[in-house]
């Protein structure tokens, strides 16, 4: 097989920096949920090609078979596919903060393409396309489903499990794992109005009852103080790493009316204060630039 115009395709869907995040798969609760979602769009619009999700709890496999009617095209299609699967996890990973993205490295194989394409994409990715032996797939670990997304839209999620047929408040697959799913609306408020929901907010979010909600997060062990205040660390790292707002700016921004409230919650958290925090991070990014700024 020679490659024509295949590589320049490659290139240019890889050129984006992340998948547009008006892709409705972005209101999502989590990543699981999002590859979950691409799955059924994919396999109810594309009859040529087949999209399973297998997990056993260690790994999660996303499998991509496409139509061996296409003929030489069916690995180009499948490969197309699995870096749509791999942007999906990049993007998703990318909207929290440090230390909190894929667990690992995505393992991928390609069964059906063609060795110069594998060459050809490999030499673009930070991930290695190995030859597979008997079907493409992308590898992830299964915690890693459960990555909260910070854009989790309710509204829009629940719409399209509709279109879907599926539950938008239901199974852990279908809707999201409960404590990525309240974390997300959490994270989403804290954004939005600088405060964090209140339960009736949460229940009416999901299309339950507060009683049940708090059952629900009970029954898995979820302390609501806990979730928002790690929630609120992740908004301030945010707004700590991304604008010079000072301090007590941030704080009140939050919601905190003191300033020395805001400073202890954070500690409480990330073990040092805001101030300090900033402080690692920019000696950090000093350290990041160095070898760059040498080589320039």
């Amino acid at each position: 097989m020679e490659l024509h115009g295949e590589e320049a395709l490659i290139r240019k869907f890889l050129d984006w920096p992340y998948v547009p995040h008006e892709t409705v798969v972005f209101s999502a609760p989590d990543l699981g949920a999002a590859l979950e979602a691409v799955a059924r769009i994919i396999n109810r619009t594309n009859p040529q090609l087949d999209l399973q999700l297998v997990d056993d709890g260690t790994w999660c496999d996303f499998v991509i078979s496409a139509d061996p009617a296409l003929g030489q095209f069916r690995g180009f299609v499948e490969v197309m596919t699995t870096l749509f699967v791999l942007r999906i996890a990049d993007s998703i990973a990318r909207l929290g903060p440090p230390g909190e993205g894929l667990a690992s490295s995505p393992y991928v194989e390609a069964v059906h393409a063609d060795p110069l394409l594998l060459q050809a994409v490999n030499g673009l990715l930070p991930v290695t396309i190995g030859r597979g032996a008997d079907r493409t797939f992308v590898r992830l670990e299964a915690k890693t489903l459960r990555l909260a997304n910070p854009g989790y839209r309710a509204s829009t999620w629940q719409n399209l499990m509709r279109d879907l047929g599926g539950n938008a408040a239901g199974a852990n697959r279908q809707g999201g794992n409960l404590e990525g799913e309240i974390t997300a609306l959490v994270l989403t408020l804290l954004r939005e109005c600088g405060r964090a929901p209140q339960m009736t907010e949460l229940a009416k979010a999901r299309g339950t009852s507060v009683r049940s909600l708090a059952r629900q997060l009970a029954a898995d062990g979820i302390s609501m103080r806990d979730l928002s205040g790690h929630a609120l660390v992740r908004v301030a790292a945010e707004k700590l790493r991304s604008t010079d707002l000072p301090v007590s700016e941030i704080a009140l921004g939050l919601g905190y009316s003191e300033p020395s409230r805001f400073v202890r919650a954070f500690r409480k958290v990330a073990g040092v204060t805001p101030g300090k925090w900033r402080a690692m991070l920019g000696a950090a990014q000093e350290e990041a630039a160095l070898p760059r700024r040498l080589a320039g």
